[in-house]
C-alpha cells in the first residue's frame, strides 16, 4: 500500500464494536478520514467469496489437506471498505499448498 494515499477510518464490526483501521484510498476524489465510520460488510463479504470459491476448488481436487493463504488490503472506494486482494504490481496475494497422501480412486471407480 502507498503510504501517502493510506487513511485511518473508524470501522463498524457491528454490536456497537468499532475499531479504527488504517485504509487505501482508492477514489482519490473523496478522500475519508477518522470522522467516517464505515461499515466492515464489504470486506467481510469479499473474503467469505473467496473462501466459498476456494472451497468448491478444493472438494473438485479432493486433497488429503490444504492450505490457503492469502492478504487482503482494505480499501476505501466510493464511501464503503472493499478488501483488496491484487496488489498494484498485478499479481495476486494468494498462496495455495495442496497435498495428497496417497493415490484416491478417480471418482466412479473402486
Amino acid at each position: 500500500m502507498n503510504s501517502s494515499s493510506n487513511a485511518l477510518v473508524k470501522v463498524d464490526l457491528g454490536d456497537g464494536r468499532i475499531v479504527a483501521v488504517e485504509a487505501y484510498n482508492v477514489s482519490p476524489e473523496r478522500p475519508v478520514g477518522i470522522g467516517d465510520v464505515l461499515s466492515f460488510d464489504g470486506v467481510s463479504t469479499s473474503i467469505e467469496a473467496i473462501a466459498e470459491r476456494m472451497t468448491a476448488a478444493l472438494d473438485r481436487v479432493r486433497p488429503d489437506r490444504a492450505v490457503v493463504e492469502f492478504g487482503v488490503d482494505v480499501g476505501v472506494e466510493s464511501g464503503a471498505l472493499t478488501a483488496l486482494v491484487v496488489k498494484g504490481v498485478g499479481t495476486a496475494t494468494l498462496r495455495v499448498t495442496l497435498e495428497w497422501q496417497h493415490a484416491r480412486p478417480a471418482p466412479g471407480e473402486g
